[in-house]
């Protein structure tokens, strides 16, 4: 990696050398894909981090509608 990027600063922002490199390179549809596949990876990382097995994890479906109110 070139000296005036760091690694930490780079991961903060879902990025690493290969992607700076492809943006330098001016291949931005493969930087696209790359980096939507590392941030969909991060995501699916951190969301299953924090799901317990058997716990809920949004509200009850009934909440989601107020009787009295009609819905379009």
């Amino acid at each position: 990696m070139e000296k005036d990027l760091d690694e930490r600063v780079l991961a903060s922002h879902c990025l690493d050398a290969e992607l700076v490199r492809l943006l330098r390179q001016g291949r931005a549809d493969d930087f696209l894909k790359r980096r939507a596949a590392e941030v969909e990876a991060i995501i699916h990382d951190h969301v299953q981090s924090r799901a317990l097995f058997g716990f809920r994890d949004g509200p009850d479906v009934a909440a989601l509608f107020d009787e009295g109110e009609e819905l379009d």
